[in-house]
Formats: C-alpha cells, structure tokens, sequence
C-alpha cells in the first residue's frame, strides 16, 4: 500500500512538477508570450480497479485562444492525489499532451490536474475496490459536429452508446450528462440499443467544452467540442501581437539596425475581424537621428494582421510607436523601441570575480572566473563583438574576449608561477571608447594558503560559577583569512559556551582571522567534585580541516 503521509496539497503538486519542467525541459517550442493559451483535460476512463497497476490516458490539449490553433512545444505539468501519474509532457503539433495515470491500492477518487502556462484544469477518476460496479462499458462516446460557433444557439449531438462486456446492449440506464462550457441536457436512460443522447449548446466564448457522460458514477467517458470564434467585422480595437526586438542598434555599427512589429485588429469580443483593414503607422517620439518605419501604411491579412519595420538612424535613445485603423479613432497603446550602442565609457566600466578568494597559493590550475562589464554612456550595453584586453600581476589569462550578448565580457584566470607575495594581487580589463582613449579597470583577488589555527590557553581551571576567555586565530601563512565556506565550530564536554563558537566565514579578503568565546560554570553553589572538562575547535575548509583543543576542569 502507498504511504498518503508524503500527500502534498494539489496546487503544490501542481506548481511543483511545473517549475522541474520548466528547468529541465531544453525542447525548442513555438509558444508565443504575447498569446493566451486555452486548456481542456480528459481521461481515457473516469473509473479504475484499485489494483496497483490499471491505466488510463490522461490528455491535456492547449490551444491559442485567440484562434484555437494548437500550442506546440509547450510544458504541461501533472499530478494526482492518488495513484501515480506521469510527471510532465511536451505538447505535439496538435497541442497535445499525454500522461499515464497508474491505479493506486486504495479505492478513492483522485483529483488528477495539468498546469499549463498560468492555467489548470482538474478532472476526477474512481479506483473501485476489486469486484466493485456492475460489469458495464461505454462501448463509444460521440459528438457530432465536434466544432460548433460560440454564439450561445449552435448546438452538438452528444450519442453514447452503452454495453455490457460482453458486448450486449444496456438498455435502460441513466446516463448523466455535463459540460464545463456551455449547456448540456442533464440526463438520459439508454434506449433497446443501450444508447444515450444529449444536446450540448454552445457558449457564447470560445473555448473547448469537455463533456462527460456517467453511468451511476462509476462507468465514465467524455468528448469535446470546440466552440470556434465569431468573427466580426467591426474593429474594436487594435493591439501588438508580436515584436522581435525590444531594443536596436544605431545606423552605421554592423549590427541589427531593425526591429519589426506585427499588429492584429480585433473586435469587441476580442477575436481577429474580419474583411481587411488599412492600418498607417507613426513615431510619436525618438531620438531624432533619422530613424523610420517602413511601411508607414499597410492592409490586414486574412487573420487581421499588419507589419511595419522600425529602422534606426545616427542617435541612440527611445522611440514610440502608434498604429491606428485608418478612418477611425482607434489605436494602439504607445509602443516603446530603445535605439541603443554608445561607445564604451569609463564611468560604466567595472570588473569584478567570481570568488574574492580562493585556495590557490602554491596550488597550480585553480581557476577564477573574471568579469568585465562595459556600458555606454546611457548606461546601456555596448555593441556585441566589442573586445576586452585582460592581464593579470599573478597566474596566467587570456589576453583579450569578445562582450558576449548583454554587455559582459567573462576570462579566467589560472593560477600558477608567478604567486603573489602576500596573497594579493590585481587582474586588470580595459577597452578603447570611441575616439581610442583606453579605458581600464582592475579587480582584487586572494590566493589563500594552508590553515594555521592556534587556540589560548590549551590549560585552564574554573572555579564555582567562574568562567574562562579563550581566543583562537585563525588564517593562512600570510595571515589572510580562509576562504568563504570555511565553518568553525566550538564544543565543551560540560559548561557553557558563549561568544565565536559556530561561525562561517564569508568570501572575503580581510577580517575573520581573530575569535574569542567563554566557557562558564553555571551551576552556582554545586558540592560536586570538580570535573574534567575538554574545549574542542574544529575547523572545515577547502585550506584544509584543523582542530585545536584545551583542558581543564570545572567545579
């Protein structure tokens, strides 16, 4: 039998499985971010033996909801609360998703539910103890048509056909009918031939209605109809359906001088309209450099949707864009394009590493990841490809890297001959602004050695209700602290112990070498005999363990 002490509340189990998805799943997907998705769930089969190993298909279908196209290449998340089900699925070029739920032991419901960008769907499936329900079948379940206008009149034809296993008819059974979506007749009882109907109608939103069809809740099915948009051919509004970049660079640098921008004119209820439309394009507001759209004016296509291109001209700096449906007061919101890539400035250029100090004295091979990043004087990030010169006082680096997407230039550095004399030393970047005058910046790194601890006193005695100071320091050969993750713990065999007795010392180039704590007597006025008593410091750390101890007594 499962052990439902590990049982996690649904949402959690929900969210869970999600996020693992979303951080190991590398899958190239089509999804669009600007878009809606839409997601429905059904069950191969609504009811199970309890017998640890029955099965049902449980599939998530995600569409967009603008115009109920599959969603590929999207993560959908599931879990159940009871039974075992599989973990996550990638939606396929129909926007299906498929997990396998396994039956548990125990009889029950279990809450399965799928989690798909912001939306979940939850259905209900029986384990039935072994033996439980009558031996029925629904031998198929049918809609006809399957896709339907959502103008809340058009309506489907639910059949269900139902058998006993040994494929006789079974007539005279209720069959209760439901829709997340729309209406459905609530209930039928199965004619001569063991069939059922009901009449689903449709919504007036779109969307896909899942219809389940039961039999004395223990023998279930369902289908879905798909309830298609409306279309209008009034605009209502007009809104940015995509743009693939944010940001450009200015005319003239060799690099991504363009950005295009995609609009879709809807109606009132949210859906593309239809016919075509003209739409006509203007900057409200830009650096003034020469930048423009092209085309300024253009016709919707079938799905009522326009392109222009913003091209950029000598100045960097933001630029707003409208589009407005020609003859007509509607528009969209202000779109804002940043026209970006100044030459590099001092005052945005700064190194820094990765560890401020590492276990590397006397220690060949140990690497550090150094960084330079280098903004233009808007404090944006400069051009890709700009070069970086590296060089160090100690180790070895490369001599130059390329500004990788984002404005940071990342080297290592490697340590070997020649090693600083203290410890410390400077690795140093610098690039060229844009008349050629160098700019420069230098980071400060710790070549750490091996542990040194030392403890005072290593003898002590305590008298009734006295206590004793200790102090311990400790460092490497040069007197520079270990490096961050180092952890000291101090103990007593009796007594108690206050001050630096449980300690983690952090990534730093300074401080952390000299500690003090007090053992005391607390037990005032005891007739005891003094006892023996052994102060233990323990030291772990990549500059190697170490341990000193005291020893005393206490009355």
């Amino acid at each position: 039998m499962k052990n439902l002490s590990t049982f996690k509340p649904f949402c959690c189990l929900l969210l869970t499985a999600y996020c693992l998805l979303l951080i190991g799943c590398k899958k190239k997907s089509s999804y669009d971010p600007l878009r809606s998705v839409s997601l429905s769930l059904k069950s191969s089969s609504y009811t199970l033996s309890a017998d640890d190993s029955s099965t049902a298909t449980i599939t998530a279908t995600v569409e967009y909801e603008d115009n109920n196209t599959p969603a590929s290449g999207l993560p959908v998340g599931f879990s159940a609360t009871l039974g075992t089900i599989t973990d996550s699925a990638i939606t396929n070029s129909n926007g299906i998703a498929t997990a396998t739920l396994i039956s548990d032991t125990i009889s029950g419901n279990s809450t399965v539910g799928a989690y798909c960008e912001n939306k979940y769907k939850t259905l209900t499936v029986e384990f039935l103890s072994v033996g439980e329900g009558e031996e029925i079948k629904i031998s198929s379940l049918t809609a006809d048509p399957q896709s339907i206008p959502a103008n809340g009149v058009s309506q489907s034809l639910i059949t269900l056909v139902l058998k006993y296993l040994d494929e006789s008819p079974a007539p005279d059974k209720l069959i209760n009918f439901s829709t997340n979506l729309g209406i459905i007749t609530q209930c039928d009882t199965t004619d001569a031939t063991g069939t059922a109907t009901a009449t689903l109608t449709s919504a007036d939103i779109t969307g896909i209605a899942t219809v389940i069809a039961a039999y004395d809740e223990t023998v279930k099915d369902s289908v879905d109809v798909t309830f298609t948009v409306v279309r209008d051919t009034v605009p209502a509004s007009i809104i940015l359906y995509s743009i693939d970049h944010t940001s450009i660079y200015v005319k003239g640098v060799g690099y991504n001088e363009t950005s295009t921008l995609i609009f879709q004119i809807r109606d009132a209820s949210g859906n593309p309209v239809a016919g075509t439309h003209q739409v006509d394009f203007t900057i409200q507001g830009g650096p003034g450099g020469g930048e423009y759209l092209y085309p300024d004016s253009a016709m919707t296509d079938t799905l009522s949707l326009v392109t222009t291109h913003l091209n950029s001209g000598t100045k960097s700096g933001p630029v707003t864009i409208l589009a407005t449906v020609n003859g007509t007061s509607i528009s969209s919101h202000p779109i804002p394009v940043a026209i970006v890539s100044g030459p590099p400035v001092q005052e945005h250029f700064t190194m820094s590493t990765e560890k401020l100090n590492l276990y590397a004295l006397g220690i060949t091979g140990v690497e550090d990841l150094i960084t330079a990043f280098v903004g233009d004087t808007y404090g944006n990030p400069v051009p890709d490809s700009t070069i970086v010169w590296f060089s160090t006082d100690c180790g070895i680096i490369r001599p130059g890297s390329e500004i990788t997407s984002g404005g940071t230039a990342t080297n290592t550095l490697i340590s070997c001959a020649p090693w600083p004399d203290s410890g410390l030393f400077y690795v140093y970047g610098e690039t060229k602004d844009g008349i050629g005058n160098t700019i420069r910046d230098s980071i400060r790194v710790l070549w750490s050695g091996r542990t040194i601890l030392t403890l005072t006193p290593t003898l002590f005695t305590i008298n009734d209700c006295g206590w004793e100071d200790f102090t311990f320091t400790l460092h490497d050969i040069n007197g520079n602290p270990l490096v961050g993750g180092t952890s000291i713990t101090v103990s007593a065999d009796v007594g108690q112990l206050r001050g630096d007795i449980n300690i983690e010392i952090p990534d730093i180039q300074s401080g952390y070498t000299l500690f003090n704590f007090s053992l005391h007597d607390e037990e005032l006025g005891d007739i005891l005999a003094p006892e023996n008593c052994k102060v233990s410091v323990d030291v772990t750390s990549q500059n190697g363990n170490a341990s000193a101890a005291a020893y005393g007594t206490i009355d």
